[in-house]
């Protein structure tokens, strides 16, 4: 009945993701430094319970669409210091308890039109955090954010944000 799981590694280290497959009561998962461009299915399969998600100083290049689908009761999702280029749509769809989402310290450089869609806080109507900074960010469409009813806070700084899609997202910084 493992509930928390901490794995650090340097490049010299084998990742094998195979050992998370039977871990079906984790709560909190932390990957630090590991050497992976993508994250493995292995991870996220029958983690029902899984609540924290920690990707720290990954190589992670990509999310894929409806990703963390599965991931009900997931609650702080935390990419940080990555190689993720570009988030697609859908990347987020199905998360219905999600408070914190932090993809900063990487190399966005674009968002999908509806990368946030299908997101939702939950029953217990809490507040969404979003952070992005420290990216590649430039101009995208502002109503990616705006259209997400419980975002309370949006952080971008450290991007090289348009100043079009900077007034239209004052509200949230």
């Amino acid at each position: 009945n493992l509930h928390k799981i901490t794995f650090y590694s340097d490049e010299t280290l084998f990742f094998n993701s195979s050992v998370f497959v039977g871990l079906k009561n984790l709560r909190e998962m932390t990957l630090d430094s590991v050497n992976i461009s993508k994250i493995p299915k292995e991870l996220l399969i029958n983690k029902k319970n899984l609540k924290k998600i920690r990707f720290s100083n990954t190589h992670i290049e990509e999310l894929t669409p409806y990703q963390f689908s599965n991931l009900t009761s997931l609650t702080s999702l935390m990419i940080d210091w990555h190689d993720i280029k570009n988030i697609p749509e859908y990347a987020f769809a199905g998360l219905t308890a999600i408070q914190k989402i932090d993809l900063s310290h990487g190399d966005i450089a674009s968002l999908d039109d509806k990368s946030f869609s299908q997101i939702s806080t939950g029953r217990n109507k809490s507040f969404l955090s979003i952070n992005l900074r420290n990216n590649k960010l430039t101009d995208f469409d502002p109503t990616i954010f705006t259209s997400i009813d419980s975002l309370s806070l949006l952080r971008l700084k450290g991007n090289d944000i348009s100043p079009r899609v900077e007034l239209a997202l004052r509200k949230y910084s």
